[in-house]
């Protein structure tokens, strides 16, 4: 017969074990879905697909395709699309790089002065690593 302590404990590590796999098929997934946004690229070269592949492969933690595609983004928006620079702010920030992570917020509020989002996380930036 198997104990109560035992049986948790078997309980607790598929727990642990099921939470891992859940968290790795997530990242193949959007792996695989920024991928397909990239192939679609190929029929449309559009802002928002590039946008979508670099939020996919950043949601997979891909950081070279992620910052690949989000510059590419606001190299044909021509610096225009203000939640793409949020977006690699959020990048930049994960990888400790504040002086890209300011930058990118005051452009976004440059474009959008009366959306709080820019302002709201250049706060945050200031009150955390400054």
């Amino acid at each position: 017969m198997v104990s109560n302590h035992s049986l948790i404990s078997q309980l607790d590590l598929l727990t642990r074990v099921f939470t891992y796999l859940f968290s790795e098929a997530n990242n193949q997934e959007f792996e695989v879905a920024g991928d397909l946004f990239i192939e679609a690229t190929t029929l449309s070269n559009k802002v928002e697909l590039y946008y979508n592949a670099a939020r996919a492969y950043q949601e997979s933690r891909n950081v070279i395709k992620s910052k690949m595609y989000y510059l590419k983004c606001l190299e044909l928006s021509n610096n225009a699309a203000r939640a793409c620079h949020i977006k690699i702010a959020s990048l930049y920030r994960d990888l400790d790089e504040f002086n890209l992570v300011q930058a990118h917020l005051q452009y976004a509020i440059q474009l959008e002065p009366n959306n709080y989002d820019a302002y709201s996380y250049l706060g945050m930036l200031y009150i955390h690593f400054f």
